[in-house]
Parts: structure tokens; C-alpha cells; sequence
């Protein structure tokens, strides 16, 4: 009879055990939202639908999963959000992200940086940046209204009007510093050529040389712009938010400016 209880006393603890509900690590851990408090940010960074991160409390890397790839407007700029987002975060620092990107005129930019700097965020797209009031991300954007939704139950929302129109001077800057580096290149080569030309060489006709220094002219001046854009700032940023632009602006360019200038130098000097 005492084992029969004791047996008896087993089964009750073991079914009482089996019907209460796990305590798990899960359980406790924080939500995206909660974890990118912890480090000094608003939740309105990430957009509603977060199905699931993970965050390397050692190294910062983090990657965030979306239920959906989501996209919205903000003072008539669209931000898009891809499913998988990934980067960097430490206290008030967000660096390396992908997958949130800012179209700025035809070209969806890459946002690679964002820093909290007491009650403002500076978002950077790696050749500019721009500052936002941290009031604008108190609470999250849903996916199509944005902070549309938001501000529908709690009107407006303070802070400076949100804008990535400082974004594009910076980018003609740097478009504008090559141009002019490739053409004066282009002008010193080319002289360079015809007086050489004239001082050293002779030819039966001015047509060889014509042939010889537009090819010359416009091989250098096609080096010379590869390098002015490989080396700017513009470079970096034009091939991280569109692939092969950067390296279209420089062959477009470095070809045009090459041959433009060789033959019409050429010509006017040899003929």
C-alpha cells in the first residue's frame, strides 16, 4: 500500500509538471522593439511586422526578419524595407546596415548608417547624411500608410519635416569635383600629345597623327576617369545603391570626355 501511494503521489507531480506551461528563454527575451530601446533608439526605425530577430550581444550583428517586404511614403519620400535586414548596432550607432533603402530622385539609395545624437537621428547614405527630430520614430510605421496610420489617432507629430532633399547636393558635388578632374586631365594629356607631336615626331601627313593622338588621348583620359571616380566618395556610394551606375557614369563619361576632347584638340591643331 505505500508504494501504491508513493506511485500515486509520482504520476499527480508528473502530470501537474506536464500541464504547466515551459519556461523558456524565449519567454523572457525581449522584442526588436524592446531591444533597440536597450540601445538607445525609438521604435519607430522599424516598421509593424517584425516576425523574428537575433542580436549578437557581443559583437552587435544583428539581422531582423519582416513578414513581408514593406514600403511606405514620408513627406513624399518613399523608404522601402526588405524582408531580412542586417548590420551592426551598438549604443546610440547603427552601422553596415542593408535592406532599408531611401529612393532620392530615380535611385533607391542604401541607408548604411544611423546615429542617435541626444534628441536627434542622423540617417546616412555614405556620401551625405540627414538629421531627423527622434520624435518622429516614438512609434512604428505600418507597411503602405506608414506614419500616416499613426498620426490618424494622435495628430501630428512634432519635430522638423522629414527630408532627403540635402542628400542630393552633396551627390551633384561630387558628380560635378569628377567632371572637372577628368576634364582638366583629359586637357593636360592631350596637349601633352601634340607637343610631342610637333617637337619629336614627323609624320608624311597630319592624318596618322590625328588617328595617333585621338586614340592616345582618349585611352589616358579614359584611365585618368576611372581612377577620379574610383577614388571619390560618389564612387562608393553610386555602386552601393545601384550596381554598375557608378561604373556607367565613369565609362560613359571617360569616353565621352576622351574622344570629345582628343579629336577637337587634334583637329584644330594639326589641321
Amino acid at each position: 500500500m505505500s508504494l501504491l501511494t508513493h506511485l500515486l503521489h509520482l504520476t499527480v507531480f508528473l502530470v501537474f509538471i506536464a500541464a504547466s506551461p515551459p519556461s523558456t528563454a524565449a519567454a523572457d527575451s525581449p522584442t526588436v522593439y524592446e531591444a533597440l530601446q536597450s540601445y538607445g533608439f525609438p521604435v519607430g526605425l522599424l516598421p509593424v511586422g517584425v516576425t523574428k530577430y537575433k542580436v549578437d550581444r557581443a559583437t552587435g550583428k544583428f539581422s531582423i526578419h519582416l513578414n513581408e517586404a514593406c514600403s511606405f511614403s514620408i513627406h513624399g519620400y518613399d523608404l522601402k524595407y526588405k524582408t531580412t535586414i542586417t548590420g551592426t548596432i551598438s549604443e546610440n550607432k547603427i552601422k553596415d546596415l542593408k535592406g532599408i533603402q531611401v529612393k532620392v530622385l530615380l535611385f533607391w539609395v542604401n541607408i548604411i548608417e544611423v546615429t542617435k545624437d541626444g534628441d536627434q537621428l542622423e540617417l546616412s547614405v555614405g556620401i551625405a547624411s540627414a538629421d531627423f527630430a527622434v520624435d518622429n520614430f516614438y512609434e512604428s510605421p505600418q507597411c503602405g500608410c506608414g506614419f500616416d496610420c499613426v498620426n490618424r489617432h494622435r495628430g501630428e507629430r512634432s519635430g522638423g519635416e522629414l527630408s532627403f532633399k540635402k542628400l542630393i547636393v552633396p551627390l551633384f558635388q561630387e558628380l560635378m569635383i569628377a567632371a572637372w578632374l577628368w576634364l582638366w586631365g583629359n586637357l593636360m594629356i592631350t596637349l601633352r600629345i601634340l607637343w610631342l607631336m610637333q617637337v619629336g615626331l614627323e609624320f608624311s601627313n597630319g592624318t596618322f597623327a590625328y588617328g595617333y593622338g585621338s586614340l592616345l588621348s582618349l585611352f589616358l583620359s579614359f584611365h585618368l576617369a576611372l581612377r577620379a571616380v574610383r577614388d571619390s566618395d560618389g564612387w562608393r556610394a553610386l555602386s552601393g545603391f545601384h550596381p554598375g551606375l557608378g561604373l556607367g557614369l565613369g565609362l560613359g563619361l571617360g569616353l565621352g570626355l576622351g574622344l570629345g576632347l582628343g579629336l577637337g584638340l587634334n583637329r584644330l591643331v594639326l589641321f
